[in-house]
């Protein structure tokens, strides 16, 4: 992610947090702390802060628990890059031989209408 996207979630999670305490130290404490969840917790951890506040701005991926800002969509499941979407294809498809390449030309190839797709939460 690039420092704008940091910055951004930040701004999301501090507005999220002051809809629900009043006094700009609480506001700021629990801000701070929800936004370093994002960056060192645990993928259950991530989740959770993004659920509490309802950030729309950001996922946590399903394959390897980092956070992000845009990445794949593919069947509900949110997914930050060809390999980590190439893990979860064959552990759907119990195919162990597709590799982020393949899966990237298999998108690219892809139905306009898929449910699959690339996609940005900013």
């Amino acid at each position: 992610m690039k420092t704008k996207d940091y910055k951004h979630i930040y701004d999301c999670i501090r507005n999220a947090v002051s809809e629900c305490y009043s006094g700009e130290s609480l506001i700021n404490k629990t801000a701070r702390r929800a936004f370093t969840n994002l960056l060192i917790g645990t993928p259950e951890e991530k989740q959770d802060i993004i659920d509490t506040f309802d950030l729309e701005c950001c996922r946590v991926c399903e394959v390897c628990g980092e956070l992000m800002v845009e990445g794949y969509l593919l069947d509900s499941s949110t997914l930050c890059s060809d390999e980590c979407a190439a893990k979860w294809y064959n552990f759907q498809f119990k195919n162990e031989n597709i590799t982020p390449e393949d899966f990237a030309k298999l998108m690219s190839d892809g139905d306009e209408d898929s449910e699959w797709y690339w996609t940005e939460w900013f």
